[in-house]
């Protein structure tokens, strides 16, 4: 059996959720209505946090493109030190740049980010199709007889007696 109770933290600027996918992407088969509806509302929220956070990853690779340009034309210009510049002296330098590293760690934790919310949106998409599978179970099990559902406000009757 698989260990399910992954803990997963959401917090792209206002955009913030915390708790276990295992809770979040749970089918309860006795509630199916109530799933689908939360279906909808989730993909939802899980889509546009994953656009946000697309975004924010782009905006900040442009960034660290930027100051890797910046940087570029600092240490290509020869140092009185230096007899000549090289690529490899430019890209150590730009490698060992403090405010480089600083956008590198944050172009990689939006980059994780965007994986982590890919793949529950990825998640939702898989339950949205047991859900339709589900459903279309149930309502063929409504139709056939092989299932009462008490709660019904449906005439099983009158269904199963058009549907033969």
């Amino acid at each position: 059996m698989y260990n399910l109770d992954a803990t997963i933290k959401v917090e792209i600027e206002n955009f913030k959720w915390e708790g276990e996918l295992k809770t979040l992407l749970w089918v309860d088969i006795n509630d199916l209505e109530r799933d689908l509806v939360r279906q909808a509302a989730w993909t939802a929220w899980f889509c546009v946090v994953l656009g946000k956070a697309s975004k924010l990853l782009k905006d900040k690779d442009y960034e660290l493109d930027k100051k890797y340009s910046e940087l570029y034309l600092r240490y290509s210009k020869k140092g009185e030190s230096e007899d000549r510049v090289t690529e490899a002296s430019i890209k150590a330098k730009i490698l060992t740049d403090a405010d480089y590293n600083k956008l590198q760690k944050e172009l990689n934790d939006f980059t994780e980010k965007v994986s982590q919310l890919s793949g529950i949106v990825r998640g939702f998409e898989h339950r949205k199709d047991m859900l339709v599978q589900l459903s279309a179970l149930k309502r063929k099990e409504l139709i056939s007889g092989d299932f009462e559902d008490g709660s019904s406000p449906v005439n099983l009757e009158k269904v199963r007696e058009h549907n033969k």
